[in-house]
């Protein structure tokens, strides 16, 4: 029984149309399915679009609107059918909305969630788990925990593996600094071919065992090294003691045993390699030495060499395996134990790392029937679609395989929808063979492919274009990687790697649906290419191409909003970015032209100049001495509020500027209202800023600095209001935030190839066609490979850094399959990228000398062109241009008008902090409490939150603010603390030696609770302390801190102290227990 359908979905092929037919199949076979069908995706947007799509297409049968799904479940021209679809279609609607938590529709991690906290018990999780999703910052700061906490005791080992790993590089000639190769490296710990042998890899947190791992593999080297080095030196010796040395043998022929002598290991050459088997390529035929050299390689000489050339190759191997696994090895024994630090902190935290999901999940499937999940979610799930499949992981799918298993066996319809071509995500652990392979052979008798060969988003000429590009590509770089491994001796008979790329693309075909004949538009694509390989002429030239191809669009009567600017990395959208925002505000540009742009870096609220003048205030306050932060606050001052003058000039001529402050470029208002925001908490702060240097009359900031005020109310609904802590996470997370805009806006859109995927523009601009097919040599890609020889096997998986070296390991076949994947990931990018465009495309790229090779994007699109039927190919000196397509046929009759208006918010309220309405948000604010009770009860609320003396202004102030207290009591319970303070003890207390407990409640055998005001606890030692405000020094006070002490010595503190502060007397009552 075929009911697994498989989609093999193109771009713009309709693949969501052909989503929600199948949903709504299943609602018209059965109303109440949307209970039991669950539709998954990868992103929170497509599940929003995906709903929003099912329930439009009920909504438009349902009010008798026009619906392309009409003919496919009823006859058309049967008014009886069509109106029993309607009436069905409107009963469906009203159950689903009516019962709108049970439709299912949700992405992959929201689906493993619901799973993970059924099982919360079972996995030793509490209710209220923090799932934490920013895998970078939890590695970073769990690297940086680990470095401070170097001299515990139980880091001990891993201080001494830092230090001598620290000596190695000086010895070796690196900075001994290697916090980033661990990053890099960390990374990797949350990837899933890590997380599989992450068991398997605890022995390595053993530094005896990596020290005697890595001790083998360098003994392995050295022995190399000695024997070839023994036969260098020995044929050499023969060679000299016959009156010869190796510049009398043929040029270069004999150099390398010069290198081996000096123990300078390397690869022979193919000079040298001949040898082995002509004896008369050791001299040349008028070499004056000539009869002596034959005479010495016939007696013995050729031997050695043989000899030495059939050691050299049987050995090389190993020598380069330790290398290349040595490289990593140091590392690979920190980033155990962060994966250990952090899996620990996690379990002190009650977190779960998303990453971490799919790994626990899948112990959880593999050991439970799945009837008894279902049971443990709370709902049943019959039927399952499963979109953009090709982005599966391997263990998402082996966690979704035994639930979408059990569905076929209960003779249940799935469906899953993907495209290998679109393929773009493997670095975030994605697999598109379980697409291309895996399925059919986990369900052959289930199994049932379909294509969907009509492309309904491009224009003719597009989908010809590339039709023809990537059938071309994909034989080029198959023929490419063919001849690669065949000159690196490995059979490709029986390879499957071999025609693995033009099988994946071997239904790139589409085709121009009849329906849409009607455009009269065909398309276009032009193409241009350049010599300049340097990067700053290419950047230059291909950036003025760019915006003369914006101007040609909008010529033809095209909006910005029909524009994208696709690019590989976000560093070129950058670049991109940058370049128009500078041309737009040149008076040199071309008028009547608009290069308005929507992009990540241009909405990145860190870029807003006042926002950055407010956050070099801000750390200002807490590091005065940062001389690059003081320049950029007089830069800043000048550059904004002072144009005019020379405010930076007069700042760097002071003679003093060391000690000087930089408030002196202040006005005296300006600096005394600066000094007084000092102690305001971080909200009221800014807003102190803003509406000293009214912040918000700069309009075309005023989107960045509602968005930056969001981001701080947010931090301190999370985090608090600590500055230092703020500060930390601008630096960290803050600064990338960017502002929401809205689709619809007039402007061209710029954005990675990555974030394009899905999405569709009318004119797709490519500037950086340049991108390698292979990984680049200086990116740091990482390969988890399985040694199966000794002594390399003592670990189950090594991590090795990828480059052409590894062709001479034993890792050889791991190189070549890794650079097959590099090319499909490569040629998919392009493939992304180039369809998703409507009306047409403009790329430009540069060619190498030799573009046959076929190194990059550009090369491969040069030749295509070159081998093409050229359509309109124009020449200059230095560029060559390929057009396809009429572009005369593009021309809009009239300018697109925009169907929305836009406003620019004009106003932003900002107002002195001190100004604002403060609310009393509880009765026992207003009344019911005696006046010593509630100085007494604020007292306590304040010592209760504070850690440090620095803490006092602000925990008043915030009284204050919530109006809890006046003006005039805030200075007197201000003045109370300070008294405080004052005492020897209490500035031990509050020194960050102790743990602090408030108002931490202690539950005895009886069940009885006792609640001291503060314990502070620091290993044996324990202090309680209770806070007495009324006037009176009563028995009952010393009777109750005695049961305090004589609780926490049942609890097996040894040396405690009891103390008693009486606020009116500003004295301390102090208790001992033996």
């Amino acid at each position: 029984m075929n009911n697994l359908l498989v989609y093999q979905a193109s771009a713009g092929s309709g693949k969501t149309f052909k989503l929600t037919e199948n949903y709504l199949r299943l609602l018209f076979s059965e109303p109440d399915a949307y209970k039991r069908t669950l539709a998954v995706t990868f992103t929170n947007k497509a599940t929003e679009e995906m709903k929003t799509r099912i329930l439009l297409e009920l909504h438009k049968l349902a009010d008798n609107q026009e619906s392309d799904y009409i003919p496919i479940f009823c006859d058309r021209n049967n008014p009886f059918d069509v109106l029993a679809l309607r009436k069905k279609a409107k009963e469906i609607l009203q159950t689903i909305l009516h019962d709108y938590s049970r439709f299912k529709v949700s992405t992959i991690d929201r689906f493993f969630q619901q799973i993970i906290r059924s099982f919360i018990r079972e996995i030793g999780l509490n209710n209220n788990y923090i799932l934490e999703v920013d895998n970078k910052k939890i590695l970073i700061e769990t690297v940086e925990t680990m470095m401070l906490q170097l001299e515990d005791k139980k880091h001990k080992k891993l201080l001494e593996w830092l230090i001598s790993l620290a000596e190695q590089r000086i010895e070796s000639g690196q900075n001994w600094s290697f916090k980033n190769e661990i990053v890099t490296l960390g990374t990797e710990i949350f990837k899933e071919h890590y997380l599989r042998f992450s068991s398997e890899l605890e022995k390595v947190t053993e530094k005896e065992f990596l020290h005697d791992y890595i001790t083998s593999l360098k003994n392995l080297k050295k022995t190399v090294k000695q024997t070839l080095q023994q036969k260098a030196t020995h044929i050499l010796d023969i060679i000299a003691n016959n009156g010869l040395s190796t510049a009398d043998f043929k040029r270069y022929t004999l150099d390398a045993l010069e290198h081996f002598a000096k123990n300078d290991i390397r690869e022979l050459t193919a000079t040298f390699l001949k040898l082995e088997s002509d004896t008369t390529a050791y001299c040349t035929k008028n070499s004056p030495n000539k009869d002596r050299i034959n005479s010495l390689v016939s007696n013995g000489l050729h031997e050695l060499i043989t000899d030495f050339i059939r050691t050299h190759q049987s050995i090389i191997l190993q020598y380069n395996t330790a290398e290349v696994i040595i490289k990593y090895s140091n590392i690979l024994g920190i980033i155990t134990d962060i994966h250990t630090c952090i899996k620990e902190n996690n379990n002190e935290n009650n977190a779960l790392l998303l990453s971490d999901s799919s790994n626990l999940l899948h112990s959880i499937i593999n050991d439970s029937d799945t009837p008894f999940i279902y049971e443990k979610i709370g709902t049943y799930i019959d039927h399952y679609l499963l979109d953009e499949f090709q982005d599966t992981s391997r263990l998402q799918w082996e966690n979704f395989k035994p639930l979408i298993s059990n569905s076929l066996a209960n003779g249940n319809t799935n469906l899953i929808v993907g495209d290998v071509k679109q393929s773009i995500y493997r670095w975030r652990s994605s697999d598109w063979k379980i697409l291309a392979q895996q399925l059919d052979k986990e369900f052959p008798q289930y199994v049932q492919h379909e294509s969907l060969l009509d492309n309904w988003r491009s224009d003719e000429e597009i989908i010809s274009f590339n039709n023809k590009l990537f059938l071309f590509a994909t034989q080029q770089l198959q023929a490419k990687y063919v001849d690669d491994i065949a000159k690196a001796g490995i059979d490709t008979t029986n390879n499957s790697l071999t025609h693995l790329l033009t099988e994946s693309y071997a239904q790139v075909q589409q085709n121009f649906p009849k329906k849409k004949e009607y455009r009269k538009n065909k398309g276009y694509i032009e193409i241009q290419f350049t010599d300049r390989n340097n990067k700053e002429e290419f950047e230059a030239y291909t950036l003025l191409q760019m915006v003369k191809n914006i101007e040609k669009i909008q010529e033809s009567g095209y909006s910005l909003r029909d524009i994208a600017i696709l690019t590989r990395t976000k560093a070129e959208g950058k670049v991109v970015a940058e370049y128009l925002l500078e041309y737009k505000n040149n008076p040199l540009a071309n008028t009547g032209f608009a290069y308005d742009i929507i992009s990540e870096e241009s909405l990145c609220i860190a870029n807003s100049k006042i926002v950055q003048f407010i956050i070099a205030i801000l750390l200002y306050q807490l590091e005065p001495s940062d001389k690059i932060n003081r320049l950029k606050i007089v830069y800043l001052y000048n550059n904004l509020f002072h144009p005019t003058k020379s405010i930076v000039d007069e700042y760097l001529s002071k003679k003093d500027i060391e000690n000087s402050s930089v408030y002196d470029i202040f006005s005296d208002d300006e600096k005394t209202s600066i000094i007084s925001s000092i102690h305001l908490p971080l909200y009221e702060m800014t807003e102190k800023l803003i509406e000293l240097f009214t912040l918000n009359q700069f309009y075309e900031d005023i989107v960045y600095l509602q968005a930056f005020q969001d981001l701080i109310l947010d931090f301190i609904t999370q985090k608090g209001s600590d500055l230092r802590s703020f500060l930390a996470w601008w630096e960290e997370t803050g600064k990338e935030k960017t502002v929401s805009t809205s689709d619809t806006q007039n402007a061209i859109r710029i954005i990675t190839i990555h974030k394009a995927k899905g999405l569709d523009f009318g004119f797709v601009l490519l500037p950086f066609a340049t991108w390698n097919v292979d990984h680049i040599a200086h990116n740091s890609t990482i390969l988890w490979c399985k040694p199966t020889e000794a002594p390399f096997d003592m670990l189950p998986i090594v991590p090795i850094s990828y480059s052409s070296n590894l062709e001479r390991t034993l890792f050889q076949n791991d190189y070549f399959e890794e650079k097959m994947y590099a090319y499909i990931d490569n040629i998919n990018t392009l493939y992304v990228a180039l369809t998703r465009a409507k009306f047409g495309i403009f790329a430009t790229g540069s060619h190498s000398k030799k573009p046959e090779e076929n190194k990059t994007i550009g090369d491969l699109l040069y030749t295509f062109c070159n081998s093409s039927i050229q359509k309109g190919k124009e020449n200059t000196t230095e560029e060559e241009k390929y057009c396809f397509g009429r572009w005369e046929e593009m021309l809009l009759p009239s300018k697109k008008q925009i169907d929305n208006q836009q406003y620019q918010v004009s106003t932003y309220f900002s107002a002195d902090p001190s100004s604002k309405i403060s609310l009393r948000l509880h009765a026992s604010d207003f009344i019911g409490i005696s006046p010593a009770k509630d100085y007494g009860k604020l007292m306590h609320q304040i010592l209760e939150h504070i850690t440090c003396k620095n803490d006092i202004h602000i925990s008043v102030l915030k009284l204050r603010m919530e109006g809890k207290i006046t003006d005039k009591e805030s200075e007197d319970i201000r003045s109370q603390l300070e008294l405080f303070f004052t005492l020897t003890e209490v500035k031990e207390w509050f020194s960050g030696i102790y743990k602090s407990y408030n108002e931490r409640s202690i539950l005895t055998a009886d069940g009885k609770k006792y609640r001291p005001d503060k314990i502070l606890t620091h290993a044996n030692k324990a202090i309680v302390i209770d806070y007495k405000f009324g006037e009176q020094v009563v028995y009952s006070h010393e009777k109750q801190l005695m049961t305090y002490m004589q609780l926490l010595k049942e609890m097996h503190f040894t040396d405690i102290n009891g103390y008693i502060y009486y606020g009116q007397t500003n004295t301390l009552q102090s208790y001992s227990i033996t």
